[in-house]
């Protein structure tokens, strides 16, 4: 009987919990030198799961790490027990050894590319992992690069000196990413904006030279140059036409970088000194500019 529910123990647990049989749990590179028994694995079972699914987020590419955390690892103490612990993936060191160099020749390359399609395996696999275990890693990376500074005349994008590692992470997971991306000038956005109407649905019907429905439906847009735009019609394009456009994107689970060299106090003094919006910084108007403040850093998907 013992032995009958042992099976049906083991059973259950290779096929709805670890996803692998017992002996493939024991022949695991992780685990062969360990000399699992089927008693430690249904007894260990947490602790060899966690180390089992650190192990799948970081990835078989054999260069970056695709969670970014630290790995779970499982060891015999000096008592033969099992007993498990955490480590820095050896694969970080690929990160940290990036340059702003060649992030920048990297992004340069979209600059002048209007349109370009990257096929980096390694960083699109690491994406769906990326943003799925390291939300607080996101935050930082966030609010560190929301405002960078770049250079307009040879279009490189520079970084200080605290900013250069998280963008260069940033920069391969969101950038490099394998996927269409489409990078406008805010000016042009703005004028295709008023040429369609500010009609943010994919149309079929007409000549898409421009590129207008794939503002709309590409897997990253990125707007440069925002707060550089002229005088014609900025009101409405900051205060309606980005919100709209972003909630558009973001239901669509579509990412938007923006990039600013001017900063949201100039922006907003801008606002405020024009004659159509002098006496308008309140109420709708003043909820507009808020989501405006929060655009100007960078629009991740929303959350299912």
């Amino acid at each position: 009987m013992k032995d009958d529910l042992d099976r049906s123990l083991k059973s259950a647990l290779a096929k709805y919990y670890f996803g692998m049989t017992f002996t493939e749990i024991k022949k695991h590179s992780t685990f062969i030198q360990l000399h699992l028994t089927d008693e430690e694995i249904i007894k260990n079972r947490k602790e060899i799961k966690e180390v089992i699914d650190s192990q799948t987020k970081c990835g078989s590419s054999s260069r970056f790490c695709q969670s970014l955390e630290p790995h779970y690892i499982l060891r015999r103490n000096q008592d033969n027990k099992l007993v498990i612990d955490t480590e820095e993936c050896t694969k970080i060191k690929n990160y940290k050894e990036l340059s702003e160099e060649s992030v920048n020749k990297r992004i340069n390359e979209y600059l002048i590319t209007d349109n370009h399609k990257f096929n980096y395996k390694e960083v699109a696999q690491s994406i769906q992992s990326f943003e799925n275990t390291t939300p607080a890693f996101l935050k930082e990376t966030m609010d560190n690069i929301g405002n960078a500074e770049y250079l307009l005349e040879n279009k490189y994008i520079c970084i200080s000196e605290h900013k250069k590692e998280l963008f260069s992470i940033f920069a391969f997971h969101y950038i490099l990413i394998g996927k269409y991306v489409k990078i406008i000038k805010s000016q042009e956005l703005k004028e295709l904006c008023v040429k369609h109407n500010f009609n943010f649905y994919k149309d079929e019907s007409i000549d898409d030279k421009e590129g207008w429905n794939s503002i709309l439906e590409v897997d990253l847009l990125i707007i440069l140059d925002f707060g550089l735009e002229s005088n014609v019609s900025k009101n409405s394009y900051y205060l309606d036409v980005i919100p709209d456009l972003l909630y558009v994107r973001n239901n669509k689970n579509k990412p938007t970088l923006i990039l600013t060299p001017a900063s949201w106090n100039l922006i907003e003094e801008d606002l405020q000194i024009n004659n159509y919006y002098r006496k308008e910084f309140l109420g709708l108007q003043k909820i507009k500019a808020q989501e405006l403040k929060n655009a100007m850093k960078i629009f991740y998907p929303k959350e299912n």
